[in-house]
């Protein structure tokens, strides 16, 4: 019962010949339910994820056309300036993201 490249394989006769158990129709149906069950949690954690992705490039949008309008200012008190101060690094993030995607 070897294939090519030393695998092993299962002839349609051995299957035919071979008695396998399975399980009780009950315990068949509980895993059935089971495997449903994870399938709509991953569905469901699919959806989330594409939204939370779609929620990220509106952000990065927004960031992006606050920089470029000069909107996206800060003001830091903690170092006693009286101007806003810039905020390049994050243009340049929310830039470098968008070349990377």
């Amino acid at each position: 019962m070897t294939g090519a490249v030393g695998q092993k394989r299962v002839s349609v006769s051995f299957l035919i010949e071979t008695i396998m158990s399975l399980p009780p129709i009950k315990e068949q149906d509980q895993i059935i339910r089971e495997i449903q069950g994870r399938i709509s949690t991953i569905d469901v954690v699919d959806i989330m994820i594409d939204l939370s992705l779609k929620h990220a490039d509106r952000l990065r949008q927004s960031i992006l056309k606050k920089a470029f309008s000069g909107k996206l200012i800060c003001s830091v008190k903690d170092y006693e300036l009286d101007t806003p101060l810039e905020l390049p690094l994050v243009v340049e993030a929310a830039a470098a993201y968008g070349t990377k995607r």
